[in-house]
């Protein structure tokens, strides 16, 4: 670990191919439920591929990943409801060595969100929930596309949060610790 945006976090080098992983669990798959994931996000700079920031994807299945796509500059929240397809969101461009608040949330209404910081949340119609399968939650890689970077206040909520929450753990880009009653797993 290494200091984070609140107290510490976890610290990737992609050419040491670092991560940290859980094994599948019910408190990891979404399903149809509506879940939110929340982290403070900070890129060192190129590795040449997209860096995974939190996935759960395996065996050909794909669940739900948050990633940083290297051509594009912006961050990506996908999910899928079969395993196969996926649906994409958006960030705007970021640029290395800053830290953002990055927010991706799928409600029970059928749509996938990306926010980062307290920017307008990008949104994209998803319908059919969250395919669960049996894939590890992982943070800093999928695959060999790894992180080069930190992540810090790692939260997972079976729900979406409400714009208020979001604005809380942002706290006015001053960060705010996750509450231990409020998430089902942390980084820090």
């Amino acid at each position: 670990s290494t200091a984070g945006k609140v107290g510490n976090a976890a610290k990737f080098t992609a050419s040491q191919g670092q991560s940290l992983t859980v094994a599948d669990n019910a408190a990891l798959s979404m399903s149809a439920n509506g879940f939110t994931l929340s982290a403070w996000v900070y890129l060192n700079g190129s590795t040449g591929m997209d860096q995974a920031i939190v996935s759960k994807v395996g065996g050909g299945k794909w669940e739900y990943m948050v990633d940083y796509m290297e051509s594009s500059k912006k961050f990506r929240f996908l999910a899928s409801s079969n395993g196969t397809d996926v649906t994409e969101v958006y960030s705007a461009a970021v640029t290395a060595g800053n830290w953002y608040f990055v927010t991706a949330w799928y409600d029970a209404v059928g749509t996938i969100n990306l926010q980062v910081n307290d920017s307008a949340a990008a949104s994209r119609s998803h319908a059919g929930g969250v395919h669960d399968g049996t894939a590890d939650f992982t943070v800093g890689t999928r695959g060999g596309d790894y992180m080069n970077g930190r992540v810090d206040e790692l939260g997972l909520w079976k729900r979406a949060l409400t714009a208020q929450e979001r604005a809380d753990l942002y706290n006015a880009g001053a960060g705010n610790g996750l509450s231990p009653s409020a998430h089902t797993f942390s980084v820090d």
